[in-house]
């Protein structure tokens, strides 16, 4: 999304709208790290606020980037960049990203006790 905002050519939007297809497996994937790493009964909890999450998200996304837009693509804009909430948008996923990665993992849970090696827990 960031480069979308700096596109220096009319081809760059339609070369990256291939790559945003990609966004479309980012919810099932995190759904299913999330889902390994609890127990089965707290499976709805965990999908309870994945879901809360993302409906926020969806409600205040629109109510702030619209107006950004809104603004850089008026003549009253402070300075000239109309993809200046798009650039926004990829340094927020970027940022995210970046915290992810700084997420340790959670041992799986298997029942109620915490397990650090699947293969060895089937065999006791």
């Amino acid at each position: 999304i960031f480069l979308y905002s700096i596109a220096w050519s009319s081809w760059v939007p339609y070369a990256l709208a291939g790559f945003s297809v990609l966004g479309v497996l980012v919810r099932p994937t995190i759904t299913s790290i999330a889902s390994k790493q609890v127990g089965p009964n707290e499976q709805g909890m965990v999908q309870g606020c994945l879901s809360g999450i993302t409906s926020v998200a969806n409600i205040i996304s629109p109510l702030i980037f619209s107006p950004l837009t809104a603004l850089f693509l008026s003549e009253d804009a402070p300075f000239n960049f109309p993809g200046f909430s798009l650039m926004c948008l990829g340094l927020i996923l970027m940022t995210a990203f970046f915290l992810s990665l700084m997420i340790r993992a959670a041992p799986p849970i298997v029942g109620d006790k915490v397990s650090s090696n699947r293969c060895t827990d089937t065999l006791v």
